[in-house]
């Protein structure tokens, strides 16, 4: 009789507590653990977190556009020449 009530009682008590702290923890602790680093990274290195970023995302989309070009341009030229 008390082996089954205590094990209902726990699981739906624990059940919606988890949830409830995970949900409530999660959105200030993200949210306030990546300001204080992102103020302090930008203020200190603004230089260096602008330009890596900028570079990295445009060398990355650069060259794919290069090669979908050359594809192109090259697969044409081969049915012209023979």
């Amino acid at each position: 009789m008390r082996s089954t009530p205590l094990p209902s009682t726990k699981t739906n008590r624990s059940l919606p507590r988890p949830p409830y702290r995970r949900s409530y923890a999660a959105p200030p602790s993200r949210t306030s653990s990546p300001l204080p680093p992102k103020r302090l990274s930008r203020s200190s290195p603004p230089s260096r977190v602008s330009s890596p970023q900028e570079p990295n995302r445009r060398s990355r989309p650069s060259p794919p556009a290069r090669w979908s070009s050359r594809k192109p341009p090259k697969s044409r030229s081969f049915p012209p020449d023979p």
